[in-house]
């Protein structure tokens, strides 16, 4: 199996300040993001808590990647997400899919990195909520 065989997508948890012009979608239902590399989308995660002022929550969601291109681009993207200030705190998380041959097997990282999980997803339907700004 080559890297190129594989797919991945992720979610990156992060708060932005709250007068970041990004538009964001709906939970499960994001908006492009102009400033990232081509495919990401930003969404609504309500496990996302804001605790310093001037701070709201946004779900960064790659597109399919694959293979070392697609690990420069996530690489791209948390530093485009930093320089416009991005930061982490206790409450946010990545959530990372990996196929194998058609078939997801998804790693999460726990709050902090403290605890792993992994299950197998079936697709779900997307949300359809209205968007806001973030």
């Amino acid at each position: 199996m080559h890297a190129n065989d594989i797919a991945f997508g992720i979610e990156l948890e992060t708060t932005m300040p709250a007068n970041a012009p990004t538009p964001i979608g709906g939970y499960h239902n994001g908006l492009p993001v102009a400033w990232l590399p081509a495919g990401w989308k930003a969404e609504r995660d309500s496990s996302i808590r804001t605790l310093a002022p001037g701070r709201k929550g946004c779900e960064f969601v790659s597109p399919v990647l694959r293979g070392y291109e697609g690990l420069q681009n996530v690489m791209t993207a948390v530093d485009a997400i930093a320089a416009r200030g991005g930061r982490v705190n206790h409450s946010t998380g990545i959530h990372v899919t990996v196929t194998f041959n058609g078939d997801a097997a998804n790693k999460t990282a726990g709050r902090n990195g403290s605890k792993t999980t992994e299950t197998r997803t079936p697709p779900s339907d997307a949300a359809n909520q209205t968007a806001t700004t973030c």
